[in-house]
């Protein structure tokens, strides 16, 4: 159960990390944007995808290995 609840909080600070990640590109993009802002932008979009990565082995391993099992969410 130990397990479960460390993958759940992972999989829910990874979400919650996308939203700043997101609101982060959306502050920074507009239309006077500069050289130096768009590759700030480049490197927080790597962290976005990163992110996005990370939710999804955190769901596959709640999935494989949660106390709910593959058969609750299949």
């Amino acid at each position: 159960m130990g397990l479960d609840v460390l993958l759940a909080v992972f999989h829910h600070f990874c979400v919650f990390g996308l939203f700043v990640v997101l609101t982060a590109e959306m502050v920074l993009v507009r239309p006077d944007i500069n050289g130096e802002t768009v590759m700030r932008v480049v490197r927080i979009d790597a962290v976005y995808g990163m992110l996005a990565g990370l939710i999804l082995l955190a769901g596959g391993l709640r999935l494989l290995y949660g106390v709910k099992g593959a058969a609750f969410y299949i």
